[in-house]
């Protein structure tokens, strides 16, 4: 399986990440096994429902390397995977992390929907999806 799932930190360099798996394999013999069977997955929890959307909003229709540089650029802007955080954010302020009009229209319609209790985001939180 090669299944992640992304959390909004800003992305860890390639030797940072090796130097956390190296430290975490040396000392856990289950994590030094998972990282021996999948070397280059990378793994994080997600925060929550929203945040899942917001990437799935800010990913979609990008190829991997777009979708990741604008995720990241995403991500570290304060409030950026909380409704509150992007209800409360100027289209400015997303435009200037790259994200385009379209995407900053379904973000802050999917906040204010969360935040008026029309979208119940608990009701499919840990559900599975068929592919």
């Amino acid at each position: 399986m090669n299944a992640s799932v992304n959390i909004a930190i800003p992305a860890l360099s390639d030797a940072d990440w090796q130097q956390a798996c190296d430290y975490l394999a040396h000392r856990d013999r289950v994590l030094r096994k998972v990282i021996a069977q999948a070397p280059t997955q990378r793994w994080c929890v997600q925060p929550d429902a929203f945040a899942v959307l917001a990437r799935a909003v800010v990913w979609q229709q990008l190829s991997v390397v777009s979708a990741a540089r604008l995720w990241r650029r995403f991500a570290v802007l304060p409030g950026a995977l909380t409704a509150e955080g992007i209800a409360a954010m100027s289209v400015d302020t997303l435009r200037a992390a790259g994200l385009p009009l379209r995407k900053i229209g379904y973000l802050h319609d999917i906040a204010a929907q969360l935040l008026q209790g029309d979208l119940d985001m608990g009701a499919w939180q840990g559900t599975e999806t068929a592919a």
